[in-house]
């Protein structure tokens, strides 16, 4: 039985189903309330309503007046006082597939659509009218609903007939933006498109199946069942859909499991037009005295009664629509059985015309030939699921509102009688099981496999085989093709065949050869999808059943980097050709039909943009936040359902101007006396706050990131005398949190004001944005726990495992390798060698490679290095454990203010005001500027009057040798040449990089590679001193020429969206204290003697025992766990029934650390594990000791997980044969 759990997502959402019918349409929705089990409701009330169709729904009709303007929809419609002159019903069918067998109608047949208005049109004016009708309801509902809190983020589900494909789902598309429902490509997300029949599917699962029908009892539908026979819910069975429309009959077949519920679509679907509008056009035609070729029974019938009705005084064409429109809402409804006769009462009790059947406005119809064609198009259609269905039929479902026709229903079920199936039509709402089940797709996605109901290819050239009498027969055709041989056109290479069941995300795929005498004419692709409807199992030729062969789309591509590399061929005769190989993708398991175009570029797959579309079912926001020691930036992107992911970046920021390069700000705050933030960013370098924050005492906080570094980072040569002070009562936490929510700000304010509709899409994400927050590679678990509570202090996520849920942490290292891959593999500069400063020297060796990658920023160097493989796809371990120097750029700067300190001591221009001053400007000009120790370097304080050349100033410039600027350089040089060197150490993979072509140096003295990246990059000295310097002799290293800043905030996006890393490695050794047995063959045990105890089990023990679980250097993939199995014994069973276990890291040298007392500085403790094993206690038997004293003990594992971003730990131990598992605590 189906049992639907509580909603999962974090934030409220509206959920509107838009069942837009040919004669009827409604809308069902759905408000997911966090933890709360959804619930399917109808709009029940719509303007002019009483009754009409029953519950739910409204006539499909509209009327415009001469201006084109909608005059009244829907119910409206039906009031006595509304002019007819302009009437718009049935409007739907001039939508749908031409394809679709319609030889017993013509447009003809269809009222016309308004002059100068398409179907499309109307469609958005009817879906506008459903939206207004939905935005007054809901709220009139439910009463304490915000709709505007609702409406941003609405996600729309329409549905159209089995029958519509790719030209009618544009179609609706088009119209739901026409209607205002969503705007542009990022609204389009939230468009989701269902055919009837799956639609209908969930329908009758959470209504029907989820019912007492589905129980061990038969099925209870509206008429008396046949008993059958119970099959148990863990078996298949088979289950068609017939869902009855106005237009249309859709049919679906679907395997079912019950246990657990799931279903797979085992036939293609069937859709006829033959709904119940038909039967309206068969009687209207009958009382215009029209014969159509419906069929031999019933023309006999229309011809006998030409020569009476259409003679008649009542023969004229407004009271035959009135008769019309009277047999549609009443005689055909009521209709149910054959041998009772059938009346429309069109007039008043003095219409008589016995000669044609009309007594007191009552014309005697014979009825039940009119529904013949639809009954047998119904059969036909089951019939041919059933032959096509790969599990045997079962159970059939009519729903739909031509379903509530008895009539229908009878001459269903004695079909089905005959093969010995029970049709079951709902008690109720059966016309609403199109909007209803709509939802229920949205919430529910029972259907995890879809059948193909045509076959999809694409057409080509055929190399000629003589030995093929198709071939031989076309032989007149062929050509000679670039190659050389022979060619056939109008060739068909199917991707996709018929009748073939897809899951979702299940691709298919064909090879094929593009040649041409030119590769300029190879820089772009298009290839054009075509689907074959005939009856061929294998087509193979376009030309022989034309009418079959339907375009269905156009993918296109751009090949431009490809073209140049395409391989050459020489003929005999010297012509030159080339060649190059592409596929054909087709995803078919979703609700709509998607095509892509790959290729291979230098062995790498590429389909349309090599990072593939976002494969989420909900549109989201990813923000990434780069806090910097000096400068920060944010980065993010909206990820669309199907969409190829883009990285954006806050390119706009109060008061900026370029600060800092693009995209980026001071890490400034302003606070006042009463610590409250006054400015931050940009705007704390104007002018008037600054003079604001003299006059009123602000305090300047910068370069308060430094406060937070780990303790355990090498930091000789800083103080915290040298970093500004926090303001008094503020601490570093405080102050990261005003930051975040002064750049939060700043992004909701730029992405509002950037994006079309941005206010609306902003509010469609609150509450759910994910976060992705990077630190510096030496950060570890006490300063990301600081992060994590910042951020609940910022108000980015609330506090609790939920909100912390949406924050992801990552090091700064790995937001750069992420940003390498992703803009510098995936650009020019790896279709061709790698463009960096220096030429590049190529070489052919393949596999995987060492890349490192340096972030050289404010604060922090930081270093990391990988494996990386990007054929056949990309591939990244971290090999090496990963480093971090405090070398910054502000050590930099800090060391030019000692320097500025001594060298005018003596000076007038050496107070602690000039000092700051000359400071800021060398920060922000000589620096960066720096190139050439050999050069004088300058820092413009001042104006002409400004001099004291003793001490090297004139005109308001001080003169500094470049070799004093040198020295400020060399500690961060040395710092990042010896970690560079450390890692290269301790990497078991050649330090390279693999350009696309997945060709590179070897390890045998040829060149090398790694990136430099960051805002320090971007000096000019520190890049050239580094090539230089003979740790890097070997490798070439890599600065890309732009985006240096940005390399962290957009890495960060990308780590969210592509997540390349699965393996890192531990950078220290964790374990746990332990006590181990006394051996006294061991002299460090000896040594120990006096430190032994006794144990309960009567064992000596040695404490102050290190027990490692995970080493320092070790690759760990991101499930994989690390374990170490402990007991602990007690005089009680009370005594084990809670564990607590504190997890240290060892960063000392020795490779295996033993003792915990012989370098205490060296282990530093990281979190505490607990554990509650009461249960498991209690079931402890007791043991005895050698002594006879009796003693209990219980066995743990301590599990580490490291593979992630951060250290996870666990307690694991047993009960009943069951592994539990308590945790996990971050570290």
């Amino acid at each position: 039985m189906y049992s639907r759990q509580p909603y999962q997502g974090t934030t409220r959402k509206l959920i509107l189903a838009f069942d837009v019918g040919t004669t009827f349409s409604g809308i069902s929705y759905c408000i997911l309330d966090p933890g709360d089990i959804p619930e399917i409701r109808g709009v029940s009330k719509f303007p002019g309503q009483e009754g009409v169709a029953g519950d739910n729904k409204i006539p499909s009709i509209i009327y415009y007046d001469r201006e084109g303007k909608v005059r009244a929809v829907g119910a409206e419609t039906q009031k006595p006082d509304t002019i007819e002159e302009a009437r718009r019903e049935q409007w739907k069918l001039h939508l749908r597939s031409k394809h679709l067998e319609d030889s017993h109608f013509s447009d003809a047949d269809l009222p016309p659509l308004p002059d100068g208005k398409s179907a499309v049109e109307v469609l958005g004016d009817f879906m506008r009218y459903l939206f207004k009708c939905a935005r007054a309801y809901i709220p009139e509902a439910h009463a304490p609903i915000v709709w505007d809190s609702l409406e941003r983020g609405i996600e729309f589900i329409l549905t159209h007939p089995n029958g519509w494909e790719g030209p009618q789902q544009q179609q609706i598309r088009k119209a739901a933006e026409l209607a205002g429902l969503v705007v542009g490509e990022e609204g389009q997300q939230r468009i989701h498109l269902l055919t009837e029949g799956e639609a209908s599917l969930h329908f009758c699962v959470t209504n029907v199946l989820a019912s007492d029908a589905f129980s061990t009892t038969p099925i209870v539908c509206a008429d008396e069942p046949e008993e059958t026979q119970e099959v148990p819910d863990d078996q298949d069975r088979g289950v068609i859909v017939i869902d009855a429309g106005g237009g249309t009959i859709d049919l679906s077949a679907y395997s079912m499991q019950l246990s657990p519920t799931s279903f797979l679509e085992i036939a293609p679907a069937e859709c006829r037009l033959q709904g119940s509008v038909f039967i309206t056009f068969r009687a209207h035609a009958f009382l215009r005295g029209q014969i159509l070729d419906l069929v031999g029974k019933l023309q006999q019938l229309i011809i006998h009664h030409i020569a009476t009705l259409a003679n008649s005084k009542y023969g004229d064409e407004e009271t035959l629509q009135r008769m019309a429109d009277i047999f549609d809402k009443t005689t055909k409804l009521h209709f149910r059985k054959a041998d009772e006769p059938q009346y429309i009462q069109f007039g008043g009790v003095r219409d008589r015309d016995l000669e044609y059947n009309i007594r007191s406005g009552q014309l005697n119809e014979d009825v039940a030939k009119l529904f013949e064609p639809s009954v047998e198009e119904i059969f036909a259609a089951f019939e041919q699921q059933r032959k096509a269905a790969s599990t045997p039929i079962t159970s059939v479902f009519l729903v739909g509102g031509f379903a509530a026709s008895d009539w229908l229903y009878t001459c269903l079920v004695e079909r089905m009688s005959s093969l010995g199936l029970t049709i079951c039509r709902p008690k109720q709402h059966v016309n609403k099981a199109v909007a209803d089940g709509a939802v229920s797709f949205y919430i529910d996605r029972l259907v995890s496999g879809r059948v193909a109901r045509f076959t999809y290819g694409t057409g080509c050239n055929v190399t000629y085989n003589q030995f093929d009498p198709e071939h031989v027969s076309r032989k007149d055709m062929a050509f000679d093709g670039f190659s050389g041989g022979l060619e056939i056109p109008y060739g068909f290479e199917p991707v996709l065949n018929k009748g073939t069941q897809v899951s979702e995300q299940q691709e298919f795929r064909k090879s094929f050869i593009l040649e041409e005498i030119d590769r300029s004419r190879c820089s772009s692709l298009h290839v054009d999808i075509i689907a074959y409807r005939g009856k061929l199992v294998n087509p193979r030729w376009m030309d022989t059943e034309e009418g079959s062969y339907t375009h269905m789309c156009t993918i296109r591509a751009d090949t431009s980097k490809l073209a140049p590399l395409m391989q050459s061929h020489q003929l005999p005769g010297g012509a030159v050709y080339y060649s190059m190989w592409i596929e054909v993708i087709i995803l078919f398991g979703l609700t709509e039909l998607r095509a892509q175009i790959s290729w291979k570029e230098n062995n790498v797959e590429v389909r349309m943009g090599s990072r593939q579309p976002y494969r989420g079912l909900s549109r989201k926001l990813v923000i990434a936040f780069d806090v910097g020691t000096t400068y920060s930036g944010v980065s993010y992107c909206v990820l669309d359902p199907g969409e190829v992911p883009k990285t954006l970046r806050v390119a706009r920021y109060p008061a900026q101007e370029h600060l800092g390069g693009d995209n980026k700000i001071p890490s400034i705050i302003y606070y006042d006396q009463q610590r409250v933030v006054r400015a931050a960013g940009a705007e704390a370098l104007q002018e008037h706050v600054i003079e604001q924050a003299e006059d009123e005492n602000w305090v300047k906080v910068e370069w308060w990131k430094l406060h937070l570094r780990a303790k355990s980072l090498p930091s000789s040569h800083i103080k915290d005398d040298d970093i500004p002070p926090l303001p008094e009562g503020l601490d570093a936490v405080r102050v990261l949190s005003d930051f975040m929510k002064y750049l939060f700000r700043c992004t909701h304010s730029y992405i509002v004001e950037s994006h079309a509709s941005g206010s609306d899409m902003w509010k469609s994400f609150e509450g759910h944005i994910e976060f992705v927050l990077t630190h510096p590679n030496g950060w570890e678990g006490q300063q990301q726990q600081q992060i994590r509570r910042a951020a609940e202090l910022a108000g980015l996520v609330p506090e609790g495992l939920d909100g912390q849920s949406r924050l992801h942490l990552l090091t700064e290292g790995e937001a750069s390798l992420h940003f390498c891959v992703t803009t510098l593999f995936a650009s020019d500069a790896f279709s061709t060698p790698i463009v960096c400063t220096d030429d590049y020297e190529e070489d052919a060796t393949p596999g995987y490679k060492g890349v490192a990658i340096l972030d050289a920023g404010g604060g922090t160097v930081d270093m990391s290095v990988y494996s990386m493989s990007l054929s056949p796809s990309v591939s990244v371990e971290e090999i090496a454990p990963a480093e971090c120097r405090l070398q910054g750029s502000v050590f930099v700067t800090l060391r030019a203010q000692q320097l500025l300190k001594s060298k005018l001591a003596n000076s007038q221009f050496g107070t602690a005001e000039m000092i700051q001053q000359m400071t800021k400007i060398f920060d922000k000009t000589t620096k960066l500027g720096f190139r050439n120790a050999e050069d004088p370097q300058y820092i413009k304080f001042g104006t002409r009057r400004d001099s004291d050349p003793e001490f090297g100033i004139k005109s308001g410039q001080l003169k500094l040798a470049g070799e004093d600027i040198a020295k400020l350089f060399e500690p961060s040089i040395e710092a990042i040449a010896e970690a560079f060197e450390q890692q290269r150490r301790a990497s078991d993979i050649p330090i390279s990089v693999i350009h696309i072509l997945g060709q590179c140096s070897s390890a045998e003295g040829l060149a090398q590679h790694a990136f430099l990246v960051g805002g320090y990059a971007s000096s000019d000295f520190l890049f050239l001193s580094l090539q230089r310097h003979p740790a890097f002799s070997d490798t070439i290293l890599c600065r890309p020429g732009t985006q240096l800043n940005k390399a962290v905030a957009d890495g960060a996006v990308s780590f969210y969206i592509d997540h390349l890393v699965k393996t890192r490695v531990a950078k220290v050794t964790y374990g746990i204290p332990v006590a181990i047995r006394y051996d006294s063959s061991r002299l460090d045990h000896v040594a120990r003697k006096k430190t032994k105890i006794l144990s309960l089990s009567g064992h000596w023990m040695l404490p102050n025992s290190f027990g490692s679980i995970l080493k320092k250097g070790t690759r760990v993939s991101e499930e994989q766990e690390s374990r170490l199995r402990v007991c602990r014994l007690a005089e009680s069973a009370s005594g084990c029934s809670y564990i607590t276990s504190r997890i240290h890291a060892y960063g000392g040298n020795l490779s295996d650390a033993i003792w915990m007392d012989e370098e205490l500085d060296s282990f530093t403790p990281k979190c505490t594990v607990y554990a509650d094993t009461s249960k498991a206690a209690d079931a402890l038997s007791p043991q005895t000791a050698p002594s006879g004293d009796v003693f209990y003990r219980i066995e743990y594992d301590v599990v580490l997980l490291f593979g992630l971003t951060e250290l996870k730990a666990h307690i694991c131990w047993m009960e009943n044969g069951v592994e539990m598992r308590y945790g996990p605590m971050f570290e």
